[in-house]
């Protein structure tokens, strides 16, 4: 009798994990529920399973990913309005940087007029 369970006590065993990892699967892929005492107050909460949690998980990356396509849409449309503005200001100091040519060109052909007329006298 001892030798028939020392022969089938690792078998036994063997077995006996396997169906404890297969349970224990099955639990997990399928969730528990919430368990009760008699008075019905909630002893420990039930875990949701892995097709719920894989939704929740899901939902999650989606809703994340709108999150960041709406902050890199945010970041591009401050860029834009950042450059707007540099462009205007610069085309402002361009006009200012055209204007004050105009007016040195203008004042130095008055000069080159009144030198022209004191020293090249025309005959």
């Amino acid at each position: 009798m001892i030798l028939l369970i020392a022969f089938f006590w690792k078998p036994v065993k063997w077995l006996a994990r396997i169906v404890k990892a297969a349970s224990q699967f099955a639990e997990d892929w399928t969730g528990t529920k919430d368990r009760k005492d008699t008075t019905g107050a909630v002893i420990e909460k039930g875990r949701p399973g892995i097709p719920a949690l894989l939704e929740r998980v899901r939902a999650q990356v989606e809703n994340s990913h709108d999150t960041v396509m709406r902050d890199d849409i945010d970041i591009i449309r401050e860029m834009v309005d950042r450059l707007g503005s540099k462009l205007d200001r610069h085309i402002i100091e361009a006009d200012n940087s055209v204007a004050r040519q105009d007016e040195s060109i203008a004042r130095i052909a008055g000069d080159v007029g009144k030198l022209k007329t004191k020293y090249a006298p025309e005959t």
